[in-house]
């Protein structure tokens, strides 16, 4: 079933699932929203760890929060309210973050080239050209890796290991 629910911003960057709950990049306010799946309430608000959060992934422990204007992710812990650790991406510029289960997706908009990113530190361990210019949101399914651009108003899978593009589609709203 899809629903849609009212965002409590209008400058959304990013979402990720914590299991329990969604965390919205609020990039406006510089501020990361927990909010209830069901309804979109905000459960809670914070500081993000940055300037101006867009990219976010879930690891099943911590957020990371990328800033595309600082050109940085920041590995932040929710529970304690702390950032443990930052680095600066590849080519210092970055909009939608992914987690694999083992690496850190980044869907660089400067060079359009999806990096895997060892999470601990930003090194590259492997790269390829996005299906198009200026790449976005992203995330993983266990399978594929999931680009949205939201130049063109579509979303395509890619193989996560060739960086083939398996297949795409319109976006069900503009600018995914």
């Amino acid at each position: 079933m899809v629903r849609t629910m009212k965002l409590p911003t209008s400058t959304p960057g990013d979402l990720a699932w914590d299991g329990e709950a969604l965390w919205l990049a609020d990039w406006d306010s510089g501020e990361l929203l927990r909010l209830d799946p069901g309804h979109g309430a905000v459960l809670d608000r914070v500081a993000a760890p940055c300037y101006r959060p867009r990219g976010l992934a879930w690891d099943g422990d911590r957020l990371y929060v990328c800033d595309d204007f600082e050109g940085r992710i920041y590995v932040y812990d929710p529970r304690s309210g702390v950032t443990v650790t930052d680095y600066a991406t590849p080519n210092a510029a970055g909009l939608g973050l992914a987690w694999d289960g083992d690496a850190l997706w980044l869907a660089d908009n400067g060079e359009d080239d999806l990096y895997r990113l060892i999470p601990s530190d930003g090194t590259a361990l492997t790269y390829f050209d996005a299906p198009r210019r200026e790449p976005g949101g992203l995330a993983f399914d266990g399978t594929y890796l999931w680009v949205a651009h939201r130049y063109n108003d579509r979303v395509y899978a890619v193989d996560p290991k060739s960086g083939t593009v398996i297949t795409g589609f319109d976006s069900p709203g503009p600018r995914p």
